[in-house]
């Protein structure tokens, strides 16, 4: 009778671990799907900044530039921007324009020659503006807004 009374006594502890292990997934369930739906239901870009915008209207030249942040690789290094817009200039217009987006890094290595800056070219013959840019970035993502670089 005492060989039964201890093998029930390793199913009721085997039955309680089983049951508060259950209880955790059950807690932590809405959790991980309101997380999961947050990841599938937000916006796949960031926010988006106005570059060039009218602050006057102006009969010859009209600008509406925007950027946002599709993308953030920190393993390689680049930040992957979106340019989209639009750019008419009437004669008398000088001819095109450029926006140049740079990068700044104050502890360049000679190995490391990348290009830090990419152009964004406003032609008066194209009026819509759509471009992917690609910049690098440089710091630790664990250390972010402390990284000293």
């Amino acid at each position: 009778m005492a060989e039964d009374e201890t093998v029930g006594a390793h199913h009721r502890v085997a039955l309680i671990a089983v049951a508060v292990l259950m209880l955790a997934l059950v807690v932590s369930l809405p959790i991980g799907l309101g997380s999961t739906l947050e990841r599938l239901l937000r916006p796949t870009t960031g926010p988006v900044f106005l570059v060039a915008t009218p602050a006057a209207p102006s009969p010859f030249e009209y600008a509406d530039i925007r950027v946002a942040l599709i993308g953030l690789d920190e393993s390689a290094g680049f930040i992957t921007l979106r340019v989209s817009g639009y750019y008419t200039c009437q004669p008398p217009c000088a001819g095109s324009d450029r926006i140049v987006f740079a990068s700044l890094d104050q502890t360049e290595d000679e190995a490391d020659r990348i290009p830090r800056s990419t152009a964004v070219v406003l032609s008066p013959t194209a009026p819509e503006v759509g471009q992917t840019l690609q910049l690098p970035v440089r710091g630790h993502a664990l250390r972010y807004p402390f990284d000293p670089r």
